[in-house]
């Protein structure tokens, strides 16, 4: 009687092979190496990105005091559309040093933000040391209904596949202070530069807001 094995929850799947069980014998002990080795899900990278959160209730603390921009409500999802930017060693070698040229130049003021502490986060890394990409922001957030998901990602998709767009290289020209909407946190952004930004807005100006109704806010990219 065949048995069907379930994947245990948290668990990454490899295929196995029905011989395992039915071939008896004496076992003969062979040096492994990495190249026989099977490769790694993609869906393994994910896994340790990110610390896990225990609760869905607005809990500042859960995340270093900062509070919700949008109030969260059972049902909506804030959403925002971006690039993955991944850093090579080398981008990410020159990042690293403009996070410390700014820290520093903040701790030589006291009282830099009024009278505030001001702490300078950086986003190269999860709170688990994974490296992460940075984003080139296409869109501030919209808010998502569970059943507009599914939908919003397929017209999303059939848009970008319609445009043709194709990897293109971004220049980075100036360094500026950006405020949330509340203004009570500020990103230190680098503004960014390719004719194929602007073409991506306007792909997705076209796309959603013909399609789900959204005024949507986009970005401001030369």
């Amino acid at each position: 009687m065949a048995h069907e094995r379930k994947p245990s929850l948290g668990l990454v799947d490899y295929s196995d092979s029905d011989d395992d069980d039915s071939k008896a014998g004496p076992s003969q002990s062979q040096p492994t190496s990495s190249a026989s080795l099977p490769p790694l899900p993609s869906k393994f990278y994910d896994l340790y990105t990110a610390a896990p959160r225990l609760t869905k209730e607005d809990d500042p603390s859960a995340h270093g005091g900062r509070h919700r921009a949008i109030p969260h409500i059972e049902g909506n999802w804030p959403t925002h559309l971006y690039f993955e930017w991944h850093l090579t060693t080398l981008e990410l070698g020159k990042v690293g040093r403009l996070l410390q040229v700014a820290a520093e130049a903040i701790g030589n003021y006291e009282k830099f933000h009024h009278t505030e502490k001001f702490k300078l986060e950086s986003f190269l890394y999860s709170d688990l040391g994974t490296q992460l990409p940075l984003h080139i922001s296409m869109s501030r957030p919209i808010v998502l209904r569970t059943e507009e998901r599914d939908g919003f990602v397929a017209e999303l998709e059939k848009g970008v596949e319609a445009s043709g767009v194709q990897s293109f290289d971004a220049r980075f020209t100036s360094l500026e202070w950006v405020p949330n909407q509340d203004r009570t946190r500020w990103f230190w952004v680098m503004r960014a530069t390719s004719p194929m930004l602007g073409q991506c807005r306007q792909t997705l100006v076209r796309t959603l807001c013909g399609s789900f109704n959204m005024n949507m806010n986009i970005n401001k990219i030369k």
